[in-house]
C-alpha cells in the first residue's frame, strides 16, 4: 500500500506532522526521535489492541525508552477527570518529567485523555486517588495560630457537605501562578514548598515549608512553588463541597481553586 505525509498547519502557528503508511506502528521511537521529542516516554494504547494483529507491535516497544503499553479501557463514559487522573498517576510512576513525552495509541477518546495528562505531567502535576464524605465532627483546629486561624478555633467545616482529600506530587521548578483557595489543610510529605504574597509594597516569600510541616490557610490570594531540587508531595483535606459537585482537582471546580487571579500589582510577574 502506498503512503504519503503531510502537515497540518493551525492559526496559533502550531503544526501537526500525520504519516500515512504500512508498519508505521513499528516505527514509533523512530518518528519520535525525528520530530525532535527525547527524554523518558510513555505509551499509552487502547486495551482492545492488544488482541489484534496490532499487539505484537505494541508489545515489542517493551524494551525501548517508550516501554511496556500503558493500556486503557476506553469509552465515551470514560473521557472524565477521574480517568485523566488515573493517567496521570501511572505517568508519575513512570517518572515522566518536563522533558518527557506521551504516545498514545487508539481513538479520539483515548487521545483527547493522553494528551489532557501529558500536559498536566508535563507541567509537574500529579494528581493521587481522592475520597469524600462528612467529616464535620472530626474537623478542630487545635495548634494553628499564625493568620489562618487563632489556637483551639474550629475551622469552619458545614454539617451534611461533603469533604474530600488528594494528594498532588509537584515537580521541581513548579509554580502555581496566583490563586485563591477555600479554607483547607494541607500536609507536605516531600520537598520544599512556599508561598509569595504582597507583603509591605514588595512581592516577598512569606511562609516556607519543609517534609512534616502542616498548614491552614484561610481564603485569600497567592502563589506557591517548589524549592529546590526535589519534587514537593502534598496531602490536601477540603470541606464543604456541595453533593454531586466534581472534586476541586486540576482546576475542575473554580469555587475552591480559582487559578484565574490576576498578580497583585506587588507582584507584576508570575516569579517562575
Amino acid at each position: 500500500m502506498p503512503g504519503g505525509e503531510f502537515e497540518v498547519r493551525f492559526a496559533s502557528g502550531e503544526r501537526t506532522r500525520c504519516v500515512i503508511r504500512a508498519g508505521a506502528l513499528a516505527t514509533l521511537d523512530e518518528l519520535a526521535s525525528e520530530a525532535g521529542l527525547s527524554g523518558k516516554a510513555a505509551l499509552i494504547a487502547d486495551e482492545r489492541l492488544l488482541s489484534t494483529r496490532h499487539g505484537p507491535a505494541l508489545l515489542r516497544y517493551a524494551d525501548t525508552r517508550l516501554g511496556r503499553p500503558i493500556t486503557r479501557s476506553v469509552s465515551e463514559a470514560r473521557k472524565c477527570l477521574p480517568e485523566a487522573e488515573a493517567i496521570c498517576e501511572v505517568l508519575a510512576e513512570r517518572g515522566l518529567g518536563r522533558d518527557g513525552f506521551v504516545v498514545a495509541v487508539g481513538g479520539g477518546v483515548l487521545t483527547d485523555l493522553a494528551g489532557f495528562a501529558a500536559a498536566i505531567v508535563a507541567n509537574g502535576i500529579s494528581t493521587g486517588k481522592s475520597f469524600r464524605g462528612d467529616p464535620s465532627p472530626y474537623f478542630e483546629q487545635s495548634h494553628a495560630g499564625g493568620q489562618a486561624y487563632g489556637a483551639s478555633q474550629e475551622l469552619p467545616v458545614e454539617a451534611g457537605k461533603d469533604a474530600f482529600m488528594t494528594t498532588v506530587t509537584l515537580q521541581p521548578g513548579f509554580s502555581t501562578g496566583w490563586f485563591a483557595h477555600t479554607p483547607h489543610v494541607a500536609i507536605l510529605t516531600k520537598g520544599t514548598w512556599a508561598f509569595y504574597a504582597p507583603r509591605n509594597g514588595k512581592c516577598e516569600k512569606v511562609e516556607e515549608y519543609h517534609a512534616g510541616d502542616a498548614w491552614i490557610h484561610p481564603v485569600h490570594r497567592h502563589l506557591g512553588v517548589v524549592e529546590g531540587n526535589e519534587p514537593a508531595v502534598i496531602t490536601l483535606f477540603g470541606f464543604n463541597l456541595r453533593h454531586g459537585e466534581p472534586l476541586p482537582v486540576l482546576d475542575s471546580n473554580p469555587d475552591h481553586f480559582d487559578f484565574t487571579q490576576a498578580p497583585p500589582s506587588e507582584c507584576p510577574t508570575q516569579l517562575r
